[in-house]
């Protein structure tokens, strides 16, 4: 669509619909309307059609579409031979964008005993006169109406669409958003008949399919100022926003844009009422690529189920014509003289009576000649136009509508990607696995860059003590990573640094032994607090403070003394990141192994929340953990464990590895019992080496920890100790590590090339930290 259908469509839905003007201003519209009326004078009494169009005010542009669709029918339908033997005449008429121009012209087009009338564009507009047209006995068929009950009741019968209601379009758009894996859902729209009414049909959709409407209040569209409204939108935490707007929408998403909830921070979907094709130049002239991604639905212009041969007739016939509402244009004319047809009869009352049976419930066909052929051979019809199945409910309206999936792409210019046909009465569905993918894809494209900013940002409130003492017990295996950044951090505050190595189920001793070297605080990680109690109640006793990372069980005695970098939620969202990225590089097809160490709570917590993820994301995958110990690992014995349990179930294809410090082995096993192939491989925590196998192609991703930035927390939680102050965060747990995935060879290359051969943590986290605490 040209980026001026945006503003016509806007106004054209105005009081609830979505919808589009048509008219054409020049002068062969109306020369071949009284040639045609001429020609068929003397045949005696001809069908006339009037039209009930645009064709001046701020939507006279758009009128071509439309008044062009009903010239080239009733062209078809005279050389077809014309209805009941006679050639179908037009009566044009303008319903500007005003009621009372639309009323003056109905009067006119009565005067003029029109049989029926076509039109008018927009909903408000079709409001404002219905009743004189419907209550004079004559026929109207709009092809762009689109507002829920229109002309279900108080119509006598006379009032018709081609145009699909929005009680259609609406759990369409609920589907699209359902399918990409949205449950959690803010809805705004405008404060009239359209942002109510197409809310009150999407509202109900969403929820049939297992979603949650997070916020729906209607917003006034005259308002100057949608920064409240924004606010609360994104208060209200939605993961998906639907905005059902016109023209005022544009400020609405810059007013996101603003408050960083734009469509580069949440995805956003909106209705025909905003479809542009280039909605980014409108958003930001300089950066229309800030519409990416954004995805929305419109009636079909020319859907795939539409009589093949429009398309290209109606470029034919009138050559750089929008096609907005052609369709449904053409065949509103085309059902009028059917009716007429099958009725024997130019009476309205008689062409009413038929139109619904005309388009359903007989032998299908698509054109006026083959249609009015089989009338005359006495068989019941079921007109399938240009704009597809027809199927007139009861109440004179199409029991299906057909919907454009359209999305911005990098430049912010809409595409179509797909076609969307829903049914009255149908409910919005979802394929499982296609949502599921979809919600494990969010997750991950929230861990695709690393972070740049720190995870803590309280100030310290006071002036930092030096001189003072922090023993580090650095376990056995892969803690030794630790020691350069406590190594910087206490440099910086001017404290002292003891480095203690133990074996992680070791340390009762040595944390005797830092509380004889004078400590301060202690740092330690990789051990359950379970396991030296004793030795924390010594520690209670002398003051000290315990700071860890990864020990997620922590003693209620403890408050204020005792501190984790990473607590259970932290931990258990490692764990769901990974499997998510599993659930989406496999095609939700993945059977899943993970060999881990429960008697570590920590990695407890991370399996539970792989399990979460694939239980919710994942219906065709399968997850079971391998257990091993602490013992096996040192000794070598995990590989074999492992390829054991691969060549006992032959439907295992995805390893996911608990640490990097698990993966020593693990390939060259793999390779040597002829399963590389079959099993895909990825892990939590990348280190030197497990970098070097991802760059190789061995492994499929790894989540990249900063084990530097976990010290530095800790050491961040002995400063605000130091100073009497709480530790911020949950309890005892600060904000949490920051973490990311690495997707390419390319991208753990990167990691591999910097001095640490790993990535430490945010580019600036020890100036950023520095400042924090008064040493910047």
């Amino acid at each position: 669509m040209k980026k001026k259908l945006v503003w016509l469509l806007a106004i054209l839905l105005s009081f609830a619909m979505v919808a589009a003007a048509c008219g054409d201003d020049d002068d062969s519209s109306s020369g071949s309307s009284s040639d045609s009326s001429s020609a068929s004078a003397s045949a005696g009494d001809p069908l006339n059609i009037g039209t009930l169009l645009p064709e001046t005010g701020a939507l006279a542009f758009l009128s071509a579409p439309l008044l062009e669709g009903v010239n080239m029918a009733i062209a078809d339908i005279n050389a077809a031979g014309g209805v009941n033997g006679a050639d179908v005449t037009l009566t044009p008429g303008d319903s500007g964008t005003d009621p009372e121009i639309a009323n003056t012209t109905v009067d006119r087009l009565l005067t003029e005993d029109v049989d029926a009338i076509v039109g008018a564009a927009a909903s408000g507009i079709t409001g404002s006169v219905i009743d004189k047209i419907t209550s004079a006995g004559i026929t109207q068929c709009s092809p762009s109406n689109t507002a829920a009950g229109l002309g279900t009741s108080g119509d006598d019968g006379y009032y018709f669409r081609t145009a699909p209601s929005d009680d259609l379009q609406a759990p369409a758009l609920a589907n699209v958003v359902l399918s990409d894996g949205y449950t959690n859902v803010a809805v705004v729209s405008r404060a009239d008949d359209y942002g109510v009414g197409f809310n009150a049909e999407f509202e109900p959709a969403i929820a049939s399919g297992g979603g949650t409407i997070v916020y729906n209040t209607p917003y006034a569209p005259e308002a100057t100022s949608f920064d409240d409204v924004v606010q609360d939108v994104v208060a209200s935490g939605p993961d998906a926003v639907v905005l059902v707007a016109f023209e005022e929408g544009i400020q609405i998403l810059q007013t996101m844009v603003e408050q960083g909830a734009g469509p580069d921070a949440i995805q956003i979907y909106i209705t025909d009422g905003m479809a542009t094709g280039e909605l980014g130049v409108l958003i930001d002239e300089s950066n229309p690529g800030i519409a990416s991604g954004m995805k929305g639905t419109q009636p079909a212009a020319a859907p795939s189920s539409g009589a093949a041969f429009f398309p290209e007739a109606f470029a034919a016939f009138a050559p750089g014509v929008s096609t907005i509402f052609s369709a449904q244009s053409y065949d509103c004319a085309i059902l009028i003289a059917l009716a007429a047809e099958a009725a024997g009869s130019n009476d309205s009352a008689d062409i009413a009576a038929a139109m619904v049976d005309v388009s359903r419930d007989g032998e299908k066909c698509s054109t006026f000649a083959d249609c009015k052929d089989l009338l005359a051979g006495g068989t019941n019809i079921d007109y399938d136009g240009a704009s597809g199945a027809i199927d007139f409910l009861d109440v004179g309206e199409p029991g299906t509508g057909i919907y454009e999936v359209y999305e911005y792409d990098a430049g912010g210019v809409q595409e179509v990607i797909d076609e969307l046909t829903f049914q009255s009465g149908s409910s919005a569905e979802v394929d499982p696995v296609a949502a599921g993918i979809a919600r494990a894809q969010a997750v991950v494209d929230s861990f695709s860059e690393p972070p740049d900013q720190i995870t803590v940002t309280e100030s310290i409130n006071s002036v930092v003590p030096e001189g003072k003492t922090v023993a580090w017990l650095a376990c056995e295996v892969t803690c030794a990573a630790f020691n350069p950044a406590f190594e910087a951090a206490t440099e910086a505050l001017n404290w002292n640094l003891e480095i203690l190595n133990i074996a992680s189920f070791g340390a009762n001793s040595s944390i005797l032994t830092a509380l004889d070297l004078g400590a301060d605080f202690i740092a330690i990680t990789g051990t359950p607090p379970a396991t030296i109690a004793d030795e924390i109640e010594t520690m209670v006793d002398a003051g000290v403070g315990l700071y860890s990372c990864f020990d997620t069980t922590l003693p209620s005695e403890l408050e204020g003394l005792m501190t984790n970098c990473s607590g259970n939620d932290n931990v258990f969202a490692a764990g769901s990141v990974h499997a998510n990225n599993v659930i989406v590089r496999s095609g939700g097809t993945a059977k899943v192994l993970m060999v881990n160490i429960p008697d570590f709570a920590v990695l407890v917590s991370q399996r539970n929340g792989a399990a979460a993820a694939f239980e919710e994301n994942c219906p065709n995958c399968t997850f079971e953990e391998l257990a091993v110990s602490l013992d096996q690992l040192l000794t070598g014995e995990v590989p074999g464990a492992i390829i054991s349990a691969f060549q006992a179930d032959p439907d295992l294809n995805w390893l996911m590895v608990a640490f990097d410090g698990m993966l020593y082995g693990i390939l060259d096993a793999l390779e040597g019992a002829n399963l590389d192939e079959r099993i895909s491989v990825s892990l939590t925590d990348h280190d030197a080496a497990s970098l070097q196998e991802c760059v190789d192609g061995r492994i499929e991703f790894g989540t990249v920890n900063p084990v530097l930035y976990t010290a530095w927390l800790m050491v961040d939680g002995m400063v605000r100790t130091s100073v009497g102050q709480e530790i911020p965060g949950n309890g005892h747990v600060t904000p949490p590590i920051p973490l990311f995935l690495t997707q390419t060879p390319e991208s753990c290359q990167a990691l591999l090339d910097t001095p640490e051969a790993d990535w430490k943590g945010p580019a600036t986290m020890e100036a950023q930290f520095s400042a924090l605490w008064g040493r910047g």
